[in-house]
């Protein structure tokens, strides 16, 4: 009898820590979602300003043509 409620108390324990893991597990994983969602609102930015120079870059080189010919 008390073999048996002994390894009851085992198994009782290691599911409260297989459940304290599990609990750790979850908020790393919370932790990292944020992250690559705050890294990812960065990249999204940078993106951003990053096309609104290219836009910019191709407006010059479209008009480079006429500038060039006006100093000629």
């Amino acid at each position: 009898r008390l073999r048996s409620v002994k390894m009851e108390q085992r198994k009782l324990t290691d599911q409260a820590n297989t459940l304290v893991d599990l609990a750790k597990t979850q908020n790393v994983m919370y932790d990292l979602v944020s992250d690559l969602n705050e890294r990812n609102e960065e990249f999204e930015k940078r993106l951003a300003t990053m096309e609104g120079k290219l836009e910019a870059m191709a407006d010059c080189i479209t008009s480079l043509p006429a500038r060039i010919a006006q100093t000629m």
